[in-house]
């Protein structure tokens, strides 16, 4: 057995035990060309110490603490028995890998053995700063600790990696780590004041660097208040490979008091300007579930290229998937159910928005997109025009998408912002209005800009009254086939879920998604984890 060898002053200081044994330590996924989502990283890990101090202390006792495992790797668990608050600045920039779980005071790391209920950080101001390999993040609920980060004109509460504007203050360089792990996380900020259009962007995570996996976490009551819950950098083609998968984004400022803004989003992929826009970031954003999120126009916004979004779940949430800047990005297979209200009147109702960059639309769901709303930027796919016009526009898809009883389910350009040079390939997508109760006359496409002549369309399918509002799209055999409203024949997956899809014998058979999953809370955050 070793001896925990702490000096006497730490050993005063702080209340501490320490357990001995080995064991083996995973290497975090760190991407690829394609990433797949990982599973969630769970037990096996040994702790060196059990912590029951005082948070304001945990960075002082981390940087005299030693491996007594001898396993590459200081593991330390935070109590759950014990009440943590005010941690003030924690910066984890040790060359050891810092493994951080809350937990049970008993629990050993062996096989089968399980963290126990989450250590919690009860208010206060909070700062983890992570600048070097390989740290991790485990089973902690910060609960209304107050961000206090300085990260240039934004203020967070985990950052990833540090930028140059940071040394200073957090005696740190700038840092790009990799292998990062944040798992089964909960942030809660229930009681944290609104500042809502006024000060800085807040971030509750910011992230450099390289392989970070943010998962099986719950995000929920932000309040409203100008950021992201989560913002992927994309100031360097070093910050790249980031996996957000299996996490609950829930109740981020309710009652849209952002509408219309540009100042709050759900997830950001990159914050630079159009000359950074082709860096590979490579970002993977799947099978994650977000609830009455209110972005104010794009609840997720990428700014960089090469990044997916998939299999993701939207109920009840504004903003839209906004594939704007940089190119061969991917939304596909995700479920998106609007209410038809909304905390807007549905003006900005979850969609799918794109310029032509080559970015691929494919699999995805969208039930009841802006059915109070008619205005020029409300479509359950929208292809934008004015936005970027100085970039040389290339070839996207959007195939195999279901949209169901929109009030415009496509929409090109912006009225007097049109380019026609857009370049769309639509295949085999299913428009079905009149579904679900739903009886009013609506219209397949809202038209006040043309694409490009290059644009193709084949075995597209609709079923409304009218095709185009403008008339600039009449009805092809073989590529524009209009059933008229209430006609497509589609069923509901299971009873209640609003997931309508074409039935296999039906008039609209092989048309639009299949194979879809529509998330619940049981199936993502920490209680999900395995």
């Amino acid at each position: 057995m070793k001896l925990n060898k702490l000096s006497l002053f730490i050993s005063a200081v702080f209340a501490v035990s320490t357990l001995t044994a080995c064991d083996f330590y995973d290497e975090p996924n760190s991407g690829g060309d394609n990433p797949e989502p990982p599973e969630p990283p769970v037990g096996d890990l040994v702790p060196d110490y059990v912590y029951d101090g005082a948070a304001a202390d945990l960075h002082a006792f981390i940087n005299a603490a030693e491996d007594q495992n001898d396993d590459e790797k200081l593991v330390i668990l935070l109590d759950n028995s014990v009440s943590f608050a005010n941690m003030g600045d924690l910066v984890l920039d040790n060359e050891l890998p810092v493994i951080l779980i809350g937990g049970d005071a008993d629990y050993d790391g062996q096989e089968g053995s399980v963290f126990g209920d989450p250590a919690t950080i009860a208010g206060g101001d909070t700062c983890v700063v992570i600048s070097n390999d390989n740290m991790q993040l485990r089973n902690i609920v910060f609960k209304d600790t107050v961000p206090t980060c300085k990260d240039s004109s934004t203020t967070t509460l985990i950052n990833v990696g540090t930028s140059s504007s940071m040394g200073s203050d957090y005696d740190t360089v700038e840092s790009k780590p990799s292998g990062v792990v944040l798992s089964q996380l909960t942030i809660d900020g229930e009681n944290l004041e609104s500042k809502g259009h006024d000060g800085d962007h807040t971030d509750w995570i910011m992230v450099r660097g390289n392989g970070t996996q943010i998962v099986n976490s719950l995000f929920t009551n932000k309040p409203n208040e100008k950021g992201s819950i989560i913002t992927v950098q994309g100031t360097s083609s070093s910050h790249k490979d980031v996996v957000i998968s299996h996490n609950h984004f829930d109740k981020y400022a309710v009652g849209n008091t952002f509408s219309g803004t540009n100042e709050a989003f759900g997830i950001r992929i990159g914050t630079s300007s159009s000359s950074k826009t082709d860096y590979v970031t490579n970002t993977t954003i799947s099978e994650n579930l977000f609830t009455d999120v209110n972005a104010s126009r794009r609840l997720i916004y990428v700014r960089t290229s090469g990044n997916t979004i998939e299999n993701n779940t939207f109920e009840a949430s504004n903003g839209f998937i906004s594939l704007e800047g940089g190119v061969d990005n991917t939304a596909s297979s995700n479920v998106i159910i609007n209410d038809g209200a909304g905390d807007d009147s549905g003006k900005y109702e979850a969609g799918i928005r794109i310029i032509s960059q080559g970015h691929t639309v494919t699999n995805n769901y969208i039930y009841n997109g802006g059915r109070s709303k008619t205005g020029n930027e409300v479509g359950s796919i929208s292809i934008l025009d004015e936005e970027l016009d100085s970039l040389e526009k290339s070839l996207s898809t959007v195939a195999n998408n279901t949209i169901i009883s929109s009030k415009q389910p496509f929409i090109f350009g912006k009225s007097g912002n049109c380019t026609a040079d857009s370049e769309v390939a639509f295949k085999d997508n299913l428009i079905a209005n009149g579904v679900d109760g739903v009886t009013s006359s609506d219209y397949g496409m809202r038209d006040d800009c043309v694409l490009a002549d290059t644009s193709t369309w084949e075995g597209d399918v609709f079923a409304v009254t009218t095709l185009a509002k403008e008339g600039n799209y009449d009805v092809v055999a073989g590529e524009r086939d209009n059933l008229g409203n209430g006609n497509a024949e589609v069923a509901e997956t299971a009873e209640g879920n609003k997931v309508y899809l074409a039935t296999a014998e039906g008039n609209v058979a092989g048309k639009g998604a299949s194979n879809l999953v529509k998330l619940t809370a049981e199936q993502v955050g920490p209680d999900a984890a395995e």
